[in-house]
């Protein structure tokens, strides 16, 4: 697929209208609720229920309640819904450093530097770019303050599929190997892709998550 078309696509489609509500279904949680904290916020969370559904809404909506926990369990949870690559289990040993950087954002998202993203504590760089974009952060390129894109496996599928010299970059990006670093270099290269708009930025994610899938 080509740039023009996907620019096309991006006039169409808008998250914020579809909300991707995801089905969170209790009974695939059981490795996180190894953890009594965990266990008990999601006793409070499903009220008995086998399965709730969130949206992206809802996780924006958690983040203000300056939550720390709640706030990874619904992006988690948003973004995997099923124990994928046995995050679950990495999130649980990891929490402690998790919560601590999820406080960092809840603060102050724009005092993070590669030093205080926790890479060892389970999060690579599909929770990292979902935390990241759920509590809004934001980095300067030329001057303009730049949202970070969610970036999972089902965007990088899409964007290797993408042809024409105005994806190189974009794909550079996705090599890099420092984690944080390359959600940033990702979230760079869509504001170049989305001529300098960074409110156009979260339509291209969607556009190539949709594509990806």
């Amino acid at each position: 697929m080509k740039v023009d078309t996907i620019n096309k696509l991006v006039l169409l489609i808008d998250p914020k209208v579809d909300q991707c509500p995801v089905l969170v279904k209790r009974s695939s949680l059981t490795e996180l609720e190894k953890d009594s904290e965990i266990k008990e916020f999601n006793d409070k969370l499903f009220e008995g229920k086998e399965a709730i559904r969130i949206s992206r809404k809802d996780v924006f909506d958690v983040f203000k309640e300056k939550n720390e926990l709640g706030f990874l369990l619904y992006v988690l949870y948003w973004g995997f819904p099923v124990n994928m690559h046995n995050i679950f289990a990495k999130v649980r040993n990891g929490k402690v450093a998790l919560k601590s950087f999820v406080a960092i954002l809840l603060s102050n998202p724009t005092a993070l530097d590669n030093n205080n993203v926790p890479q060892k504590a389970g999060c690579g760089y599909a929770l990292l770019s979902k935390l990241l974009y759920f509590s809004s952060a934001k980095f300067v390129v030329e001057g303009k303050k730049v949202p970070f894109a969610i970036l999972d496996s089902r965007v990088t599928k899409s964007i290797n599929c993408m042809e024409g010299i105005e994806f190189e970059s974009l794909k550079r990006s996705l090599r890099k190997t420092d984690v944080y670093k390359r959600c940033k270099a990702y979230s760079a290269e869509l504001f170049r892709l989305a001529n300098g708009n960074p409110n156009e930025i979260e339509r291209w994610e969607y556009v190539l998550w949709l594509l990806g899938g």
